[in-house]
């Protein structure tokens, strides 16, 4: 019986006039489009051209015949073929001691180093998945230098994607500390939120480097356009040409700028500050256009907001740090990093934890990368090749579905498809870093925050089972987790309620509190890094601790004050205690000043757990290093949730493969934490 292959630009559409083929074709992972002619259609990529013809043009089947499509196929061999070159070569480059690298009196490299920067010059599609602290900043910024000074990649034609809360503190200093490449900075606040001209880093004549808080003047009806810039006492002030001229308070500012002598002098910017977002738009437009500069660095959220000017941009080399951001196939941040990198001749992936939720968040941070040649084409095809659905319920109307490898046997082969096509490297293989020692630091609730706690766990164990049976009951993870908050909250000396946050005890009297009261006397002089989830513990610990100089990187602080904060706790002594709320600062900062870190309270997210902690832990780090968690009990000396949770998390982080063994799914940790919960009750009956 004759099977024959029709190819288009997205398909493979397979025929078998036999019956008995059936059962083959769908084992290469596609569906039958109308069973009556034996129709089968998978999508366009190598692998699955690799399965068919494993399976038809093997002894026991007829040959498949290419009837249609040849040129495609052709492409995709021709694609394949260099793909498998290129990881040929890369894994040439990591059997090596160093990677042979010309200096540029800056990058003085480990051996591991070397390797980075050689396998993104050699791999055009690269997924650096290096450990926390392994230096990959500085390698990418080199690699992208010698990219640039080959003639390979044009100026101004690399852009550098990253969280914002770094996006000074470690790509703009690590590329001007470790190359000699030009760079600017497109930040690009979120359109729901109000601008500040101040934070955008050139906006006239006279604006330093560094960025600055914003004071805007309103304008009046009929104003137009933007006259000029002046700095007073750290803010810059926006004034504009009114129809009546200058105003009273803008002449006044104006005079009084003068008369300090700052030398600051005016220069026009673009664009109407009433129209916030069109300004920012020519503003990137403008700097997009500067002939001096070499990488341009946004953040995430920013190439989502600009996708179609920096599209129009046709960068050629596009770098896409702490790369989890894109792990959502289905995020508006991922389709528009993958639309602004089809002219990207080569992309670059940066990640510590590429997978924190488990293996199904690699598919679309490598098809970013090679467009399915590590993986799959399809999101489809890669759960069906690799696993199975687990169905947890019915939420919201449709079912939840965890999707889980199917055995261990396909876990390997993936993780060793994985290793192939990327550079890996954990930290405590390849740096020579001081010690760390993880102690907890234990604390007993008050009578009262113990009588709400036990209160609230009963509460919630009657929720999370079925009071008629005794069995648990299927809640969404993220119920679970939210009810399991309010414990939480309570250790921490707090309770939630329908209008906010409340504390149990008077802040005076909070243990966790006293404890670190004796923590930080104890320290004497040492600097101190303080992880806490909750916003009213952060505003807490920086008025308590305020005459000892403390500064925070949280949701609320702008990114200037963020970006001088850790320069100031790296570089003085102004700062003793640096406190991070774990989903701001989980990610490229280095506070290696510190050798002493404390977890006040702690976050679900196995990535930001695992991330924050590291912030010590990094190259630079000179003094052995000690990591606490504070955990409280109750008034009788019972565990808590606090208990729990760190149980769980250190497992997942204990003599585990931090990288590729999809150890965290969020899930996976609301269901543990239920069973703890439950069982520590009914244990108590």
């Amino acid at each position: 019986m004759a099977v024959t292959l029709e190819l288009t630009f997205s398909k493979i559409i397979l025929r078998t006039t036999d019956p008995a083929h059936e059962a083959y074709a769908m084992s290469i992972a596609g569906k039958v489009e109308n069973k009556n002619i034996g129709e089968f259609t998978y999508s366009l990529s190598s692998q699955n051209l690799e399965k068919i013809n494993k399976v038809f043009n093997g002894v026991q089947l007829p040959k498949a015949e290419v009837v249609k499509g040849h040129s495609f196929l052709q492409q995709m061999r021709e694609k394949y073929l260099n793909y498998t070159r290129a990881k040929s070569r890369l894994r040439d480059i990591m059997k090596l001691e160093t990677y042979p690298l010309e200096p540029n009196g800056k990058f003085f490299p480990y051996a591991h180093q070397t390797k980075i920067v050689g396998g993104i010059i050699t791999d055009p599609f690269t997924f650096v998945a290096a450990d926390c602290g392994t230096g990959k900043t500085g390698s990418a910024a080199r690699a992208a230098e010698i990219l640039l000074s080959t003639g390979e990649i044009k100026r101004g034609k690399i852009l550098i994607s990253a969280p914002l809360s770094i996006l000074f503190t470690s790509w703009d200093d690590d590329v001007r500390k470790f190359t000699n490449l030009r760079t600017k900075i497109l930040w690009a606040p979120m359109a729901n939120k109000t601008l500040k001209i101040g934070d955008l880093k050139v906006i006239g004549h006279g604006i330093p480097e560094k960025p600055i808080d914003a004071i805007t003047v309103k304008s009046k009806k009929g104003s137009r356009w933007v006259k000029g810039t002046v700095i007073k006492a750290g803010n810059l002030d926006i004034f504009e040409e009114a129809e009546g001229g200058w105003e009273k308070m803008q002449v006044s500012w104006k005079e009084a700028i003068l008369a300090d002598g700052t030398g600051v002098t005016f220069g026009p910017i673009y664009g109407q500050v009433t129209q916030k977002e069109k300004t920012k738009e020519l503003w990137i437009q403008e700097s997009l256009k500067d002939p001096t500069i070499d990488v341009f660095i946004i953040n995430h959220d920013g190439v989502r907001i600009y996708e179609s000017i920096l599209k129009e941009h046709h960068f050629e080399f596009l770098i896409v740090d702490e790369s989890t951001k894109i792990k959502s196939p289905s995020s508006q941040v991922y389709k528009s990093h993958v639309e602004i990198s089809w002219n990207c001749k080569r992309r670059v992936t940066l990640s510590g934890t590429p997978n924190p939720n488990g293996f199904m968040d690699l598919w679309s941070q490598y098809y970013f990368l090679d467009r399915g040649m590590t993986l799959s084409t399809s999101l489809k095809d890669y759960r069906h090749d690799y696993f199975t659905p687990i169905k947890l319920g019915h939420f919201g109307g449709q079912d939840a579905v965890k999707w889980e490898l199917r055995d261990e046997t396909l876990k390997q082969l993936l993780v060793s498809r994985v290793r192939d096509a990327s550079i890996f490297f954990k930290q405590r293989d390849c740096i020579d870093l001081p010690p760390r020692t993880d102690l907890h630091r234990e604390v007993y609730m008050t009578s009262t925050q113990s009588k709400v706690y036990k209160e609230m766990e009963k509460e919630l164990v009657a929720e999370l089972t079925d009071q008629r049976t005794g069995l648990n009951v299927v809640i969404e993870a993220k119920n679970t987790l939210a009810k399991i908050m309010k414990l939480r909250q309570i250790t921490s000396g707090y309770v939630g309620h329908a209008d906010g946050i409340v504390a149990i005890e008077s802040l005076a009297n909070n243990p966790k509190l006293e404890e670190l009261d004796s923590f930080i006397e104890e320290l004497g002089d040492e600097k101190l890094v303080i992880a806490c989830q909750f916003k009213e513990e952060i505003y807490t610990l920086l008025e308590r601790y305020k005459h000892l100089g403390i500064a925070a990187i949280f949701g609320d602080e702008s990114v200037t004050n963020r970006t001088e904060n850790i320069k100031t706790f790296q570089t003085t002594n102004k700062i003793k205690i640096m406190v991070l709320q774990p989903a701001a600062a989980a990610h490229g900062i280095t506070l290696t000043q510190a050798h002493y870190f404390m977890f006040l309270s702690l976050d679900y997210n196995f990535e930001f757990y695992y991330q924050t902690g590291k912030r010590i832990e990094r190259l630079g780090q000179k003094n052995a290093m000690f990591v606490y968690h504070m955990l409280a009990r109750t008034d009788t000396g019972s565990q808590t949730i606090d208990h729990d949770l760190i149980d769980i998390l250190k497992s997942k982080s204990s003599d585990r493969d931090i990288l590729f063994d999809g150890v965290s799914d969020t899930v996976d940790i609301a269901a543990k934490l239920k069973q703890r919960l439950i069982e520590r009750v009914q244990k108590q009956q």
